[in-house]
């Protein structure tokens, strides 16, 4: 955001194309306005096993 990138044409495709890739896709008007957005690829995260404390993850929910 800082050197204003996403000002260009080019910016502005990457940055839709990110937002396809989240997880509500693309609006229906933003779709109708820019057909050809391809969404990036997600890249994928997977937890080892046995790292995982459950009383840490716990404390997300039950943070309130």
């Amino acid at each position: 955001m800082n050197n204003q990138v996403h000002r260009t044409p080019e910016g502005l495709t990457e940055e839709i194309a990110i937002k396809a890739a989240l997880n509500l896709w693309l609006p229906e008007k933003l779709k109708a306005a820019f057909p050809s957005i391809v969404p990036i690829t997600r890249p994928t995260f997977s937890i080892p096993e046995g790292n995982l404390y459950p009383n840490w993850v716990s404390g997300f929910t039950e943070g309130d």
